[in-house]
């Protein structure tokens, strides 16, 4: 994430990372980004309460996920 970052010119702090498990959640923390679970994958909502840091938001889908996370930065 952080090589992707230096090579784009992506500000992380800027960048939502979507995953499915609590590894993604912890690799959005260490590069400093926000995260969105999604729930198609390996977690569920329920599996949240045990994990020691918890997401931004969590998404029921990957589609959910991106429409929030763009009508949350669109302009205007």
């Amino acid at each position: 994430i952080l090589e992707a970052a230096r090579s784009h010119g992506i500000h992380l702090a800027e960048t939502t990372l979507i995953g499915d498990n609590q590894t993604d959640l912890a690799a959005a923390r260490a590069a400093g980004c926000q995260f969105t679970l999604v729930l198609t994958g390996k977690s569920k909502a329920e599996d949240v309460a045990a994990w020691p840091a918890k997401p931004d938001r969590i998404s029921p889908d990957l589609a959910a996920a991106i429409e929030h996370i763009y009508m949350e930065r669109r302009p205007g």
